[in-house]
Parts: C-alpha cells; structure tokens; sequence
C-alpha cells in the first residue's frame, strides 16, 4: 500500500508543476470523489494477507489490509489461484460498501464479512459452493442472488441482515444452517405468508408457529434451530420423508407436548429438544441412528422413551436433568453410554444394560438418587470415574470379578452377584376391568419354590408398608406368581415400591406408577395391532384417574375433551347400553326412585378408594339391619337432618357399576344402579363441572371395562 500512495502522490505533483494552482485544484478534488479500490496503480499484493492452500496452486485471503469503500477482490495473487475468503477476511470494517468477487472463488469463511454494517452491494461468483456461518452477518444488504451452484449456506450466515428483502436462493442449495436470515426483512415477510418457512424442502424456521404442526411430506430436513424459542408450539407430527432433524430445532419450546416421528427419519441433531419442559413421552422410531449430545437436557417432565434399536451410543447429556425420567430402554446395539448421559435422572429406579455395551462414561448416572437396582453385563470393560456417584441407594448387579464388581467394591457400592440372586421383579402387570391393582410379577418364580420369596410393597396403595406372599394370578392367559398393590384412581400417578426379599436377603427393587404404566402399554398394544376394546380400556382408565385426582386433590389436569356436549351425550349412551346388557329387571329411567326430585331415598356414589354406593332412606335410624341381613346403616350426616344414616355396599369392581343393587329397609324394597348417580349428574346442567367431568369419566371407565371383559 505504501507503493500505492508514493507513486500517487508522484503522479499529482508532476500535475501540479505543470498546469499550476487552479487547474490542479479542479484535479484533486475530481480524483478524491472517485472511489479507491484494490485495482488502483501499485502492488495488489500488498492489500492483502494470503496462505497457499495445501495445493500448493490456489491461496485463501485471510485479511484485507487495503482502504476504500468498493472492493473489487482480485482473481490471482502471486500468480495463484483465490478459491477461498477465509475467517474475518473483511470482517468488523465499516467503510466498505460494494464488494465484487472473482469467479474463482468457491468457498466463502465463516465470518468473513461480518460486521461490514455499510456493505450494501454484494456480487457473489458463479463458481461458488460453500458460505460460511456469520459470512454476511449484520451487514447492509438489500439484496441478494445465491449463484446457482452453492450447496451451503452457514448458520447465521446472513443475520441481522435487517434490510435485506429480497433473497433469491437456487435449487442446488442442500444444507442451510441455523438462523441463517434471522432478523431479515425477506425471513419476516416469509412467515407473514406462512409460519412454516420451507426452503428447497427444507425447513429454516418455524418460530412463528402456534399449536399443532404437521410438517409436509415434502420436507426432507428440519433445520437446525428451525423452531428453538416457539414457546406456543404443542404438537408436532414428523413424516417419514423427514431425514434429519436439526440441532436445537426444537429447544426451548416450554410448551410442546407430543413429538410424532415416523419411520424414516435417521438423525436427531444436538440440543433437538433441549428444555421441552412439557415432553413427557418421546418414542424415537428405529430408523434413527444417531442422537446428538444433550438432545433432552432438561426436559424436565419426560417420564418415559423408547429409544431405537440400532442405536450405538447414548452420547454425552442426552437425558441429562430429566428428573421425571422413570423408563427408558438401552437397545441391544448400544454400545458406549458417555459422560453425564443420565446425570441427575432423580425418577430412574432400575437400569438395564444389554450386553455389548463397552464402556459407561464419568457421571453417566450421577445424581439419580432414586435408582435402586442397576444390572452391568460382563461386557462393560470400562466404568469411568463418578460413573455411579450420589447414588445412595445403588445396588449394582453383576458376575463376581466383572468390571462391575470391581467397580463396586472400589466405590463401596452395594453389589449382588447374578448367579446368587436367582430372581427378580422382572415384569408389571395391571388389573383394569376387575379391580384397579399393579402385579409385580416374580418371573423365576413357580409353584414349587414361590414360598422363597415375598415382596415388601410402599407408596400410596393399600398394601403399603406390608411384605406379602406371591400369589397366583392369571396374567396373558399364563399363571405367574405376583404381589398386587391396590390403587385408587386419584393415586394412579403416585410410585409404589417392590422390593423383593429372599428369605431375608434384598435381592431386588423396582417402582412403577400406574400412569405411566397405562400410557406404555397404550402406545405398545396399540402399536402391536391391539383391539380397540383393549386400547379404550387404557385410555378410559387414564382419564378417570385424572378426573379423580382433580377432583379430590384438587389437580388442574387437562379434562377439556369432557366439555363437549357430544362427550356428555357419548357417555350417557355409555350408561344405558351398559345397563341393558347387565340388567334384566325394569328400565332404570322409568323408576321412580331415579328421579331427582324423589325424597324416599338418596344415593351417592364413593369414589375415593375402591368404589361403593352410599343409600342414605328417610328417617332411618342408625344400626337398621336390612332385610338381607347383610347391612346395617351406619349414622352420617351428609344426607341432611331427614336422612340420619346410610347403608354402604363397598368394594364395587367396575364391572359392578352398570349392575342394579337392592336394599330392604323399613318394608320397602330400593333397586337401583350405581352409575346413575353418573346419569344424574350429565342430566342436571347445573352441575359442578367437577362432578359432570368424574360423572362422564366413571361412565366411560365402567363401560370400557366391560367391553375389554366381553370382548
């Protein structure tokens, strides 16, 4: 540049002797209005800092060191080649205002011109593939054409771009990276016209979008952080067609429920779902191969995920601070689990690893301090340091002199050998249509040694606190040996404890709620072809406990597909077809005793342990026997000062609700059934909702139950 200026200056002054003062200030004011460029007298070298790429025929500009506003970059330095503006080659310089580049050029650095907040005019070269993250970042740009031949464009590549509004993009782009026109005017007038932004099947932003998407057939590829911050996204279906699914595409978006992925996909990138802090069920189809490091960090509700066989590694944070995380699997082809994979998983209680797993990375499970049981395969050679650290309860299952056992020893963990501890709690069952119970099922269990073992049960379950036998149960249509714990509807969420003793000896623990338990088999029965008897028996049961626990514990579930009309009509319908199938004596609806405005009797409907129905006559006294000689009344006081007492029948499965009971009291003879407590309630449209919601939930529950029995 110094040659630059000296020969100028020598050109001016030869300008100057010669045509004198005036005439020589009418020269230097015409040439200081004409821009200065790299094209002007002098070495171009010297404007510019260049490395020899490794073929030794073609270099990368890696600064520019000249002046001026318009940049014309030249197609040869030191008789090579430029093919590359590297990283921050005109980065953070103000002046410039129009560049032009060679059509040698292919590949354009990350960074390379970012900041320039008064580069208006860009002209890219035909020979173009690659621009780099941030290339164009915050500059003046109205407009731009990507050349036809540009495979990539990098992430942030054209933020902050605020001006540019017109942006033409050619098929041959493939891969755009994330937040590539964040802040544009062209990316704004995009999603006024539709919140889902798709580019050459890609999608490179949905932020815009609200409630349920469903992503095209057409679209091949999720951009990465296409959705990150949509915090009014709920659901989202994912076709098969849709191959990868971008870093971050999904992170932050606090309000997404339900992800729907279909065979086909085949990567989820880094960060995907990090802090979707509604997740609670996340199914990843087989097709999947690869899951990028943290991809549900802090999701902070997922209770449960099926991961894809085919799968080799658990990368680092994938499920890190999910401390609702209560069942995942570890397909058979995984075969590292690395660092932090599960720290912090506080609802984990029992882990699997298959066989063929190698190695489990430092802090893998750190801080799952309610997991109890966790079986290590001969396989694993390799268990980092802190691998199991602040896990106080952790007993480590294994062959003795294994990696686990030593692992265990050395960390003062609690180890019991395979071989010596010949069962296990090895599977789950659950009693709908007679009774509300979840079965531990003992698999090594018979009939020749079941007085081996018993199961201490805890939580919130008529059993708690209480070591219990196993019993025979038929379950599948084959006899297995369990403990059964039994449940309330309004305590289907809470965990109940197993553990199972050997004569004296703990040899396993498992927990399991019911919940999560009917969500599982829902989404697995339903996948393996289930009937729809069955799969409305699971979905029945769901909501009448959710119902329950909002209407005795005050829960605010989402009870919203109960509000219809049509829902209150289905369920009604539910009750009488119910009826007429159980019941050969007379219509219920064309009983008196039905009636809202019959003071005979009243009857209420016990919902809050197993159920039963309360018939509370008028003036009967407490300790009237009824005529059966099975009842006496029992003195209460919520049928008002007329009605001093009631009878009780208890323990009514929910095949018994469509069932008509009978009472005699007092000479009189009271038939009635219990769910028309139910049909009271969908008939008075003054009801509470809180009771219409639990009136519809029982009806359906007792309808479904006996559709499952019968089916």
């Amino acid at each position: 540049m110094k040659n630059f200026w000296k020969k100028t200056a020598s050109g001016l002054l030869a300008l100057l002797i010669f045509a004198g003062a005036s005439p020589a200030a009418a020269v230097i004011k015409s040439f200081e209005s004409s821009a200065l460029t790299a094209h002007a007298e002098g070495s171009i070298e010297e404007d510019y800092n260049f490395t020899v790429n490794e073929d030794g025929s073609t270099v990368t500009i890696t600064k520019w060191t000249g002046s001026g506003s318009e940049i014309e970059v030249p197609e040869t330095l030191d008789g090579k080649t430029v093919t590359v503006i590297g990283t921050w080659a005109f980065a953070q310089i103000e002046s410039i205002t129009k560049v032009t580049l060679p059509d040698t050029v292919t590949e354009i650095g990350d960074s390379a011109f970012n900041g320039c907040t008064a580069l208006a005019d860009v002209v890219l070269p035909s020979g173009l593939k690659k621009i780099g993250s941030t290339a164009f970042g915050s500059c003046g740009i109205t407009e731009i054409t990507i050349p036809d031949g540009v495979e990539s464009i990098g992430g942030n590549a054209f933020s902050s771009c605020t001006q540019l509004a017109d942006v033409t993009i050619p098929a041959s782009v493939t891969t755009i990276g994330e937040s590539a026109f964040r802040d544009t005017a062209w990316l704004n007038a995009k999603k006024a016209e539709d919140p889902l932004v798709i580019v050459n099947d890609i999608v490179i932003d949905g932020t815009a979008c609200t409630g349920s998407v469903t992503i095209p057939e057409s679209v091949v590829c999720i951009g990465d952080m296409a959705f990150s911050n949509c915090r009014a996204l709920t659901s989202v279906y994912v076709p098969s067609n849709v191959k990868t699914i971008g870093a971050g595409s999904f992170s932050n978006c606090t309000s997404l429920k339900e992800i729907t992925m279909e065979d086909g996909i085949e990567s989820i990138g880094y960060q995907a779902f990090y802090a979707c802090g509604a997740l609670t069920r996340v199914t990843v189809p087989d097709s999947v191969d690869t899951i990028g490091g943290s991809a549900f960090t802090i999701c902070d509700k997922l209770e449960y995920v099926k991961l894809p066989e085919g799968l080799t590694a658990i990368s680092n944070s994938m499920f890190s601070s999910c401390s609702a995380l209560k069942y995942v699997n570890i397909p058979d082809s995984v075969q590292t689990i690395d660092m932090r994979a599960f720290g912090g998983c506080t609802s984990l209680t029992k882990v699997v690893i298959p066989e063929g797993v190698k190695s489990i990375g430092m802090m893998a499970f750190m801080q799952c301090t309610g997991l109890k049981t966790v079986y290590v395969p001969e396989s694993v050679t390799t268990i980092a340091p802190m691998a199991f650290s602040v896990c106080p309860e952790l007993v480590v299952k294994g062959e003795a002199g294994s990696c686990a056992a030593e692992y265990a020893n050395r960390n003062s963990v609690n180890f019991i050998d395979t071989e010596t501890a010949d069962a296990e709690i090895n599977g789950v069952s659950l009693s709908l249509s007679d009774d509300l119970g979840l079965n531990f099922v003992v698999g090594a269990a018979t009939a020749e040694n079941k007085d081996n073992y018993s199961i201490k049960l805890s939580g919130e379950c008529a059993e708690d606190g209480k070591t219990l036998p196993l019993t025979a149960k038929t379950v599948g249509g084959e006899t297995v040996y369990c403990a059964t714990a039994s449940l309330t509807a309004n305590n289907m969420q809470e965990l109940i404890t197993a553990e199972l003793y050997k004569g004296d000896v703990l040899i396993d623990t498992v927990k399991y709620d019911i919940r999560s338990y009917l969500k599982e088999l829902e989404e697995t029965r339903s996948a393996a072809g289930a009937s729809d008897a069955e799969l409305d028996m699971y979905a029945s049961a769901l909501t009448y406990g959710y119902a329950a626990e909002n209407y005795f514990n005050g829960a605010s579930n989402d009870l919203s597909s109960l509000d219809t009309a049509g829902a209150v009509v289905k369920s009604k319908k539910n009750i009488d077809d119910l009826y007429t199938v159980q019941n050969t004596s007379q219509y219920y609806t064309s009983n008196p005793l039905y009636r809202p405005d019959n003071e005979d009797a009243k009857f209420t409907l016990i919902l809050d342990s197993k159920m039963a129905v309360r018939v509370y006559v008028k003036g009967m006294a407490a300790g009237t026997n009824d005529l059966t000689g099975k009842l006496t009344s029992v003195a209460g006081t919520k049928g008002g000062a007329d009605y001093p007492s009631y009878f009780e029948i208890k323990d009514l499965s929910p095949l018994e609700l469509g069932k008509d009971q009978t009472i005699k009291a007092g000479g009189k003879t009271y038939q009635f059934c219990p769910l028309v407590w139910a049909y009271r309630m969908l008939s008075n449209s003054n009801a509470d909702v809180k009771n219409r919601r639990m009136a519809e939930a029982v009806a359906n529950y007792a309808y479904a139950a006996y559709r499952y029995k019968n089916a």
